[in-house]
């Protein structure tokens, strides 16, 4: 998930601290206080959660211009999630009082661009919930290749089969197959 909008985080950068992270690192495991919400500028991290017998899946990658932590800090959570750096990554972090006593108040754009991300999320995952539920895993792939195709304005997809598989919660060979057929 890539959002166009990182113009317009530009005049409150000062309000936040600047942060690395180096790739293939943990950047916060299920459990960890969420104090602050991060503005990806540069890189791409992965959000993961892991069932009771330890079986991970991707939930999603974000990239430039997405929001992380806003969630868990609005309601007061804990993060539930294995959060990821994939590659090198450069981000802001906001503190809950920042966000609230002056981004928000400040700049009200920006409280508009959190809530498009947050929705964003929120119809990702509605989404994932209903075609697991309904659609079968051929059509799955396809929707999926599909959408892909038409974000990217591309039909050049270089995901292995097994990166595809975890992304939509399925088997290597089921979808191997599916794109065989």
């Amino acid at each position: 998930m890539e959002f166009q909008n990182q113009h317009m985080w530009e005049k409150a950068l000062h309000l936040g601290r600047k942060v690395i992270w180096k790739g293939k690192t943990c950047i916060h495991r299920p459990g960890d206080d969420v104090t602050s919400i991060f503005l990806i500028r540069e890189g791409t991290i992965k959000v993961s959660a892991t069932s009771a017998e330890g079986v991970q899946r991707t939930l999603w990658f974000m990239g430039p211009g997405s929001i992380l932590g806003e969630a868990a800090l609005f309601a007061g959570q804990k993060n539930t999630h294995y959060i990821d750096a994939v590659e090198d990554c450069v981000a802001y972090e906001f503190s809950h009082g920042n966000v609230v006593e002056r981004l928000l108040v400040d700049h009200p754009d920006l409280g508009e661009a959190l809530l498009t991300n947050l929705a964003t999320k929120s119809y990702i995952m509605s989404t994932q919930v209903e075609e697991s539920t309904f659609l079968s895993a051929y059509r799955r792939i396809c929707r999926f290749f599909y959408g892909l195709c038409l974000s990217r304005n591309s039909r050049q997809i270089s995901l292995s089969h097994s990166v595809i598989a975890e992304l939509l919660g399925l088997h290597r060979v089921t979808v191997s197959n599916a794109i065989g057929d």
